[in-house]
């Protein structure tokens, strides 16, 4: 399965899930500049967003030493959210959004390599999450023990 950006992963809740602290994402992806929200949606359709993160990809080894993506060719990477605590109650669902970008709150991407604060070229994004048993994202939760 592949989900093109902006792709949703859409958990539903099956039981209370207590959420104490940051939650890493991990993707295979074949994308620019991948931007993480993770929602919580309310049976009734409401969504609420409880973290974001994100991350320049060409600097996802060292910043100072930036590696552009070549097309076509998956990458893992892995997006923190900033952190929070919540409690996910059954019956409600987690998404996850991911896009290649979130303007004007961060820095635009121009998409073209090149230096993002002076370029003024720009060129569409296109971008791929892999869901498959070969490429397998996921999301990483760390729950509390229940007492």
């Amino acid at each position: 399965m592949l989900l093109r950006m902006p792709s949703l992963m859409d958990i539903p809740v099956e039981r209370d899930v207590p959420i104490p602290r940051r939650d890493g994402k991990i993707l295979r992806a074949d994308v620019s500049r991948p931007e993480a929200e993770g929602d919580y949606l309310h049976p009734d359709g409401t969504a609420m967003n409880r973290a974001d993160g994100i991350i320049l990809v060409r600097c996802r080894g060292e910043f100072a030493r930036a590696e552009l993506l070549q097309p076509g060719t998956p990458v893992e990477v892995t997006v923190d959210l900033a952190g929070t605590s919540n409690v996910f109650l059954a019956g409600h669902r987690i998404r996850l959004a991911v896009s290649s970008s979130n303007f004007p709150r961060v820095d635009r991407n121009t998409n073209t390599g090149g230096l993002i604060a002076t370029d003024h070229a720009l060129e569409v994004a296109t971008g791929t999450v892999f869901y498959d048993a070969s490429r397998p994202s996921h999301i990483m939760l760390p729950l509390l023990a229940r007492p």
